[in-house]
């Protein structure tokens, strides 16, 4: 509204012109409404066509737990309270697991576990620690990141995913790392 009020002075210098800018600006006004009313819709209602999700195959309807392993609360690994995984991956070739903990570099620097599962036996063992490095070569600071998933790629590489922290402002991450142990 100040705008139309600033264009008054520039184009009418007569007083009594003022009124027809009033019409102008409700003209315009006006005009928009019904261009966004008429925008909104329109035309006969669409009806969305349901998507049928493809059934289990038989072969994967029923799961048996074959065991479960459960590690008591303070687990010591390797100076670093084993525990917290968020995330798996599995490296056929070395017939390894590598599984990431969701700690915050705040009980150990952020880091991932190497771990051998043996299904027949139903054993879990941890075979090594791995820390995360930043891109200087040092650890995570704590409560830089907040690393959730993690994914093989090639014979060597991991993906590591941190969903970040919004009110920390630590913005998510996706990097990739070197497999060592």
């Amino acid at each position: 509204m100040v705008l139309f009020h600033d264009v008054s002075q520039v184009f009418f210098r007569n007083e009594g012109d003022r009124p027809l800018l009033a019409k102008i600006r409700n003209l315009v006004c006006f005009l928009l409404g019904c261009l966004l009313f008429l925008s909104c819709g329109g035309g006969e209602p669409t009806q969305a066509t349901p998507q049928v999700e493809p059934s289990i195959p038989e072969q994967f309807s029923d799961f048996e737990i074959l065991h479960q392993v459960t590690f008591p609360t303070g687990y010591s690994f390797e100076d670093t309270e084993f525990g917290g995984l968020s995330g798996i991956t599995y490296d056929a070739q070395r017939d390894v697991y590598y599984a990431i903990s969701d700690d915050r570099s705040i009980k150990a620097p952020a880091r991932f576990y190497t771990i051998h599962i043996d299904t027949n036996a139903g054993t879990v063992e941890p075979i090594a620690t791995t820390f995360l490095k930043n891109e200087t070569g040092e650890n995570f600071p704590p409560l830089s990141l907040d690393p959730e998933a993690i994914a093989l790629i090639g014979r060597d590489r991991l993906l590591i995913a941190s969903e970040g922290d919004r009110e920390r402002q630590i913005e998510p991450l996706i990097a990739e790392f070197s497999l060592r142990w």
